[in-house]
C-alpha cells in the first residue's frame, strides 16, 4: 500500500502545483489587465446632478469636484473621507487655488469668479465676469486667474488682489482646458474648434505660438510632464504627447471613446488618464518614445472629470442623475 499512497500523494503534491501555478499565472495576467481597481462609491449626502471639473490639492489632502448640476462645489477631506458641499450661488465649472493668499476661486455660468477662504471654505467674496465661464487657471508669479469664456472666443485676465477683470486675450475658437507650467512659464489653451493649442506668455498676454494637435481632434483634455517637458493633450478616443520645446507631436495613442474630456497625469507612475463619460476611464502609460494603451477599465456612464493623488496614485472620479451623486476611488495596480 505504501507504494500506492506515495503515487497519490505525488499525483496530488503535482496537482496542487500545476493549479497554483495556473491560477497564480492567471491572477498575474489578470492583474496586468486591470490597471485600475475600484473601491465603492461614497454618496455625496443630500445631492443630486452632474459634475464637471475635478482638482486634487495635495496640500490639503483633499479632492475638490465642481458641481453644477446642484449649484455647489464638493470637498472630500482624503483624511476621514468627510464630503462636504458649498453653496458657489449658481454653476461653477473651472476651479483654482491661491495658496499665497489663502483662497480657493470657482468659475463658471454663473458669470462670476465665487471667492472662498481656503482654510474654511467660507465665502469671502466675488467678482463679476463679463459673460459664463468655463474652465480657470491661477498664475501665482503676476497674480493673475486666467478664466475661459465659455465657448467664447476670448480668456478674461483677472487680478486676483485687486479683485477685478483686467482684460481680455483673443484666442482662435472655442476654449477648453487651460493649464500653466512654471517651468516655461507659459500658458497652454486647447482650442476645441480649431484642434489647436494656443501658447499665452503671461508676461505680456499674448499668444506667441499656435500649435497644431492631430491626430487628436475636439482636444478637451490637458496634462503636464513638466519633468520631461511633455504636454498631453486628449479629445474624441485619441490622446497625443507635444514636446513644449518644439511645439510638435511626439507620439500619439487610441484607444477607443469617441469622447473625452478632463485628463490627469502620474508623475510617479508615469500613466495619464483619461475620462471619457461613455463609461470608460482610459489608462495610458508613458514610454520612452511616447505613449501605449494599458486598458480601459469599466467606470460610469457620465463621469468625464478626475483628478489623481500623486502621493498614493489614487484617482477621484465623479458622477452623478437627478437623485444622487458620488465621489469614487480608483486604486492603481
Amino acid at each position: 500500500m505504501r507504494p500506492r499512497n506515495l503515487t497519490l500523494s505525488r499525483l496530488a503534491i503535482l496537482g496542487a502545483s500545476l493549479t497554483w501555478l495556473f491560477f497564480g499565472r492567471f491572477h498575474a495576467i489578470a492583474k496586468d489587465m486591470t490597471p485600475l481597481v475600484a473601491e465603492p462609491p461614497m454618496e455625496v449626502p443630500n445631492s443630486s446632478g452632474g459634475f464637471d471639473y475635478m482638482l486634487f490639492d495635495a496640500r490639503g489632502n483633499r479632492v475638490y469636484a465642481s458641481h453644477p448640476g446642484a449649484g455647489r462645489l464638493t470637498m472630500l477631506s482624503v483624511k476621514d473621507n468627510h464630503i462636504t458641499e458649498y453653496d458657489t450661488d449658481g454653476r461653477v465649472n473651472g476651479i483654482a487655488i491661491d495658496y499665497r493668499a489663502n483662497r480657493f476661486y470657482a468659475a463658471g455660468g454663473n458669470q462670476k469668479v465665487v471667492i472662498f477662504d481656503y482654510q474654511t471654505m467660507n465665502k469671502i467674496g466675488e467678482i463679476p465676469l463679463p459673460g459664463p465661464a468655463d474652465d480657470i487657471e491661477f498664475d501665482p508669479d503676476n497674480r493673475t486667474l486666467y478664466v475661459t469664456h465659455d465657448d467664447g472666443t476670448e480668456l478674461w485676465t483677472v487680478d486676483v488682489d485687486q479683485q477685478k477683470v483686467t482684460g481680455n486675450i483673443a484666442i482662435a475658437g472655442a476654449p477648453e482646458y487651460i493649464e500653466y507650467d512654471a517651468k516655461t512659464h507659459r500658458l497652454y489653451q486647447n482650442i476645441k474648434t480649431a484642434n489647436e493649442v494656443q501658447v499665452i506668455d503671461p508676461s505680456t498676454n499674448t499668444v506667441v505660438a499656435t500649435w497644431s494637435t492631430a491626430p487628436v481632434e475636439s482636444p478637451h483634455g490637458q496634462a503636464l510632464d513638466a519633468k520631461r517637458g511633455w504636454l498631453f493633450v486628449a479629445g474624441d478616443g485619441k490622446a497625443a504627447a507635444i514636446d513644449l520645446k518644439t511645439g510638435k507631436i511626439i507620439a500619439s495613442v487610441t484607444f477607443g471613446s469617441n469622447y473625452v474630456d478632463q485628463i490627469a497625469f502620474d508623475a510617479g507612475l508615469k500613466r495619464l488618464y483619461c475620462a471619457c463619460g461613455n463609461g470608460d476611464l482610459a489608462v495610458l502609460q508613458e514610454t520612452s518614445t511616447g505613449l501605449k494603451l494599458l486598458g480601459n477599465v469599466a467606470d460610469h456612464r457620465g463621469s468625464h472629470t478626475l483628478a489623481v493623488d500623486p502621493r498614493t496614485h489614487t484617482v477621484w472620479v465623479c458622477y452623478g442623475d437627478s437623485t444622487h451623486s458620488y465621489l469614487q476611488a480608483f486604486h492603481a495596480e
